[in-house]
């Protein structure tokens, strides 16, 4: 149960339905009184009859798609991420890389054409039931490998019969030059640029390995030539800010909302990552306000009670509002949870999003350690590894008994990437981030409701009339 400013709610586990109650039934429930009026106790009464409180019960702890993991991994791997070289022209504190991670550094490794090409006839082969394939190049920094960029495009492109292709791309643009614009370009490349605001933020951390000099000013020139040069292929572009969540959060979204390219453009917005870190990471008090304050103003749009312009760029992502659809049209139908099931959180490794490192190993996604002996699936000699995708796919055997009592069962976000420590998986760990998963879901609840009772419309996909 929950309550907002406008009124008293429960989240009905079993039915996955949000019910609007009285005050003195959310007292009664949560067993502050034991009083109420014979209205509220009819109104109960019909809540039990209509299926609603039925509680626990017996069940089976399994991810639905176990059983068809075979038959999946062997026809509808849609995703291969190449990591084309472990090197970067860049050095950037919070890199991954950066030796501050449990997890891969810096290093000479890079792919081959033999190995991507191997890792392609993978995709290739394992994708009959795909229409549409996605590649993603990887890095370090991918642009180092621009030529073996180029070969794989043309390869694929050759051998896709007739697919669908989409070409991806993280890079720090400092390589960019015009000829592999061109070519980006021309084979319409979702590119993410890392750019991370001012000068002082940006290059703080971003900075060139032979001279330890900041890479703003350049980025930015060429997100600038881009935009003049490639119009329609600027607008596909996003930008990924990463911003230190002990930093000052009110500068950096500052500096986006004032130049109007940055209007234009995509923005991602995340902070340093704490998953395989060596040091933990706390967020400040500060920037929780001020962040927090920016994302209010974008529901605020959203009801019109703002206009678009005055929400932050890095808060005009439509993927912002996607967590609210599950409690929108998307509903499922149903009178309780399934008697054998899955919480929330992984997805089926390999399938999404497959990662072929530069020495020649599959990981279920990037995010991952190449350290770790729980996430690595295989390798391109031997193939996929069943038995440990089942194993990274059915976390919830490690908390079985905790998960099964959690209110947010369904939407839990805890991945292997969370909870890896590099050598086994331990429920302790998993437990751990639970709190904070419950906070996060009650946050979205409390949002959600609070949109439907102002008049946001998810049913049209939250499309209304802005001022």
């Amino acid at each position: 149960m929950f309550k907002t400013s406008l009124g008293y709610y429960l989240l009905d586990v079993n039915t996955d339905a949000i019910i609007k109650i009285s005050k003195q039934v959310y007292d009664y429930l949560k067993g502050d009184t034991k009083e109420l009026s014979k209205e509220n106790q009819k109104y109960l009464e019909l809540l039990l009859v209509k299926g609603y409180c039925k509680g626990n019960f017996e069940r089976i702890t399994k991810h639905v798609a176990t059983d068809y993991l075979e038959q999946y991994l062997d026809t509808r791997i849609s995703s291969l991420v190449l990591q084309l070289t472990q090197n970067c022209n860049l050095r950037c504190e919070y890199c991954i890389y950066s030796g501050n991670y449990n997890n891969r550094k810096h290093s000479k490794k890079e792919m081959d054409f033999q190995l991507a090409k191997r890792g392609m006839d993978f995709l290739l082969e394992h994708s009959k039931d795909v229409e549409t394939l996605y590649i993603t190049f990887y890095g370090g920094e991918p642009l180092l490998k621009f030529d073996l960029i180029k070969q794989c495009v043309e390869y694929l492109v050759g051998q896709a019969d007739g697919r669908k292709i989409h070409f991806n791309m993280t890079t720090n643009a400092t390589l960019l030059t015009e000829e592999k614009m061109n070519f980006l370009a021309k084979h319409r490349f979702s590119v993410l640029i890392s750019f991370d605001g001012p000068p002082e933020v940006h290059d703080k951390s971003r900075r060139f390995a032979n001279s330890g000099k900041g890479s703003q000013k350049l980025v930015l020139s060429k997100i600038k030539t881009i935009k003049e040069r490639y119009p329609e292929w600027f607008k596909s572009l996003q930008l990924n800010a990463v911003i230190d969540q002990n930093g000052d959060f009110k500068s950096v979204n500052e500096y986006f909302m004032s130049d109007a390219i940055f209007d234009e453009i995509d923005i991602v917005f995340s902070t340093i990552t704490s998953n395989y870190s060596k040091e933990r990471r706390e967020v400040s008090e500060e920037f929780k306000i001020n962040e927090r304050y920016e994302y209010f103003k974008l529901l605020l749009m959203k009801i019109g009670w703002l206009k678009l312009d005055d929400v932050s760029p890095l808060f005009k992502r439509e993927q912002l509002m996607v967590g609210y659809t599950r409690w929108g049209k998307n509903r499922l139908s149903r009178t309780q949870l399934p008697y054998c099931g899955h919480r929330g959180g992984p997805c089926v490794p390999g399938i999404r999003s497959l990662f072929l490192s530069a020495d020649g190993k599959f990981y279920p996604c990037e995010k991952v350690s190449e350290l770790s002996k729980v996430t690595q699936i295989g390798d391109i000699e031997n193939g996929i590894d069943v038995e440990n995708i089942k194993n990274i796919l059915n976390l919830e055997y490690y908390t079985e008994k905790q998960c099964k009592k959690c209110w947010a069962y369904d939407y839990c976000k805890i991945c292997i990437a969370q909870v890896d420590s590099l050598e086994d998986i331990k429920s302790d760990t998993i437990l751990e981030k639970c709190g904070g998963v419950r906070k996060a879901v009650e946050e979205e609840l409390k949002d959600y409701c609070v949109l439907r009772e102002l008049g946001y419309d998810f049913e049209t996909n939250g499309l209304i009339k802005i001022l």
